[in-house]
Formats: C-alpha cells, structure tokens, sequence
C-alpha cells in the first residue's frame, strides 16, 4: 500500500477549504478533529477542492503529531525510570538519560512513532505548529525528581496527552490513505485532468 505522504499531482488551486492553521502556527487538536470530521466523506468526493487541502493540512498536522509525540515520550520515559529506581538524586537520574533514551520502551499498547526520515521530513516550521501539543512538556523543566508525587502527577499529565496524540496520529495516517486512494481514483475516472500528472 502506497504511503500516505507518498507524492501525488499537485492541483494549481490554494487552500481554499479544509485547511488548518497556517503554516507557522500552533495546531490544536481541536483543529485536527475538524479536518478529520469535514473529510469523512471523502471516498465519495467529486472534486480537487477541497480534497488537496484536506490532504496538505492533514499533512501538516502529520508533521508536528510525530514531532509532538516523540519529544513526550522521551518524558514519559523519564519519569517511567524515575519511579522505577530507588529514590535517587535529580543528578542520578540526569546521569542515567542517556541510556534510559537509547533503550525507552513504548509500551502501554503505543507503537513506536515515524522517524523524521521514513516519510515526513520535518522542517523548522514543525517546533512552532507543535508548541501547544508539548505544552505539558513545559512542567519537565520545573519538576522535582525526588518527589514521587510530582513524578506521578505530571506523568499522568503527560501520559493522557500522548495517548491523544497517538489516537490522532493513527486517524490522520488513515485518513491520509483516504484521501490518497480517492486523488488516484479521480485521475482514473477523467474527474481531474490526466495533463496534471506530473511528466
């Protein structure tokens, strides 16, 4: 099965509708949920628009998902050590980052999220659209490792929004299959122009 970010014949139109935030700002999940609800129909679409906007926001919504999830789950595997170690220092613990990363498992039914390489190429444009969905990362730089109830409460915090992630993530890859099937579809059936392929 062809990859939902594989490339695909680009119509001339801008983004007219479907679209999300711009190309620079915070992606919401309440965003996300919209585009995934107007484009629930869309095996049965008759036009490019807005099928090419719901795929280029999706797209990018893709992009900081994957970013977004990576950077909570190297916390979540952090505090996941933290709690399983006998009362260390913050210093142990710091120590220890290095291997606890190398060797963090995904566990809780979680699959291991894309990397950059395997089919969306981030560019710097991702850390600003992705600031609200890591916002609860922001509690890392302030908590105290040696307080199991701190770790505990921000862990939680940090486990229920990357569980909203990975949810999002698989229904956008879906999506994005859609959509890819339905653009395919069009070009088969003379519904959008053959000369739009690219030569």
């Amino acid at each position: 099965m062809p990859s939902a970010q594989a490339p695909l014949p680009d119509d001339e139109g801008g983004r007219e509708a479907g679209g999300s935030a711009g190309d620079d700002e915070p992606v919401l999940l309440e965003d996300i949920d919209r585009i995934l609800q107007e484009s629930a129909g869309v095996a049965d679409a008759h036009g490019a628009t807005p099928v090419r906007a719901w795929r280029d926001a999706l797209r990018r919504d893709l992009e900081a998902l994957i970013y977004a999830r990576s950077v909570l789950a190297d916390d979540v595997a952090i505090l996941r050590h933290r709690l399983a170690t006998d009362a260390p220092s913050s210093k142990e613990v710091v120590d220890d980052l290095p291997d606890v990363l190398a060797g963090r498992s995904w566990g809780a039914g979680w699959s291991e999220p894309d990397e950059p390489g395997s089919g969306v190429d981030l560019d710097p444009g991702v850390f600003a659209r992705a600031d609200v969905l890591v916002a609860v990362h922001a509690e890392m730089a302030t908590l105290d490792l040696t307080s199991p109830e701190d770790v505990r409460r921000v862990l939680a915090d940090l486990e229920g929004q990357l569980g909203s992630l990975v949810t999002r993530q698989e229904a956008v890859e879906t999506r994005l299959e859609e959509i890819r099937a339905t653009i395919v579809r069009q070009y088969e059936e003379g519904i959008i122009p053959t000369q739009n392929w690219p030569g």
